[in-house]
C-alpha cells in the first residue's frame, strides 16, 4: 500500500448514490424522478446537477474538511482557487470571466436544488425505508456585489479573481454525515481525469464501498450490481436498446481500470441465475484507509490532514 499526501475530493454516501446527477451528453432537465439502488423513488427538482456540479460539491466538501471542519458548515474559497484546481492542466493557465460564470451558476444550481432522498432520514441520520427526506445541499452563498448592468468598471470594487473570496454554507444534515462514517474520498487528480458515465461509475463504487464483499484472492474486494432499466437510468443511460446501455458501461468500466490503480477488474457478465441478464462485478485491491482520511486529527496548523490512498 502507498499513501500519498495529494489533494482528495469528498462526496457524502447517499449523495455519490443519488441517481439524480445527469452526467453525459443528453439535454439536462430540472426535475427528474428516478430509482435509486434500494428501488426507491429519488428525485431532484428547481435546478440542474450535472458533471461541473459533482465537481465543485467533493471540492467544496473537501476544502470544508481541510478549513477544519466547522460544524457550522461555512466553507471559504475564491473561484480563481476552485477554477485553477478544476481545469488547470499547464502552469500559468489562467481562469476568465467564462469560468467564473459556470461556477457560480453550478454553485447556485447546488443551493436552489431540493433533492428527495428515499428511505434516509436526514434528521437521524439513519436509514428508515418508509421515509424519505427533502434536503437542499447549499443553505446560503455570500460573496462580493456584482456590477450592475451598465456600472462603469472598478477594480477596487470587482476585485481580481484571486482575491475574490467567497463563503458557502453546508447544510447542516450534510455537515453530520461528513463527520460521521458516511463520506467517500475521491482521489481528486482522478476525479479531474474521469468524465461522463466513467466519473459518475467510479463515484457510484466509492459509494458502495461498505458493500464491498472480500474476494477470493487474498487482499482484494468485490461488488456484484445487477444491470436493469433502473441501474442505468440513474447512470444517466437513457437507450431503448439494452445492449447499448451495457456496452456504454463496458467502456466506462475500461477507463476507470485503466486510470485507478486500485481497480483490479470492472466487467459486465451474465448473471448465474439468468443468462439473458448482465450483472457488474468490481474487482478493487483491500486498503487499510490511515486515520488522517476519516478523522478529525489537526496538523502543525490546526488543519485536517487528508490523504488519498492508492493501491
Amino acid at each position: 500500500m502507498v499513501t500519498v499526501a495529494h489533494p482528495v475530493g469528498l462526496l457524502e454516501r447517499n449523495l455519490a448514490l443519488f441517481p439524480g446527477w445527469q452526467l453525459g451528453r443528453q439535454e439536462h432537465r430540472q426535475g427528474i424522478e428516478r430509482r435509486d439502488f434500494l428501488g426507491a423513488i429519488a428525485s431532484v427538482k428547481r435546478a440542474t446537477l450535472g458533471e461541473l456540479e459533482l465537481d465543485v460539491l467533493s471540492w467544496l466538501s473537501a476544502q470544508w474538511w481541510a478549513q477544519g471542519a466547522p460544524r457550522g458548515g461555512v466553507t471559504r474559497f475564491t473561484w480563481y482557487g476552485l477554477a485553477t484546481d478544476l481545469w488547470a492542466t499547464t502552469p500559468g493557465w489562467q481562469p476568465g470571466g467564462r469560468e467564473r460564470r459556470m461556477l457560480q451558476d453550478a454553485v447556485d444550481n447546488l443551493m436552489g436544488a431540493v433533492v428527495t432522498l428515499s428511505g434516509y432520514n436526514v434528521h437521524t441520520g439513519r436509514a428508515t425505508p418508509s421515509l424519505f427526506s427533502d434536503v437542499h445541499i447549499l443553505s446560503s452563498v455570500v460573496g462580493k456585489r456584482q456590477r450592475a448592468a451598465g456600472d462603469v468598471a472598478d477594480a477596487t470594487h470587482d476585485g481580481g479573481l484571486r482575491e475574490d473570496t467567497v463563503e458557502v454554507q453546508l447544510e447542516d444534515w450534510l455537515v453530520a454525515q461528513l463527520l460521521g462514517d458516511c463520506v467517500a474520498i475521491l482521489d481528486w487528480q482522478l476525479q479531474r481525469e474521469l468524465s461522463g458515465l466513467a466519473k459518475r461509475l467510479w463515484c457510484y463504487l466509492a459509494g458502495r464501498g461498505p458493500d464491498f464483499t472480500p474476494a477470493t484472492w487474498p487482499g482484494e474486494e468485490v461488488l456484484t450490481i445487477t444491470l436493469n432499466e433502473d441501474v442505468y437510468a440513474g447512470w444517466s443511460l437513457n437507450s431503448a436498446r439494452e445492449r447499448n446501455n451495457r456496452a456504454r458501461v463496458i467502456t466506462a468500466a475500461a477507463r476507470i481500470v485503466d486510470a485507478d490503480p486500485r481497480y483490479v477488474a470492472i466487467t459486465v457478465e451474465p448473471r448465474p441465475d439468468d443468462r439473458r441478464r448482465y450483472q457488474l462485478r468490481a474487482t478493487r485491491r483491500v486498503v487499510d484507509v490511515d486515520a488522517s482520511a476519516t478523522t478529525a486529527s489537526t496538523d502543525a496548523q490546526g488543519q485536517l490532514a487528508l490523504v488519498a490512498i492508492t493501491g
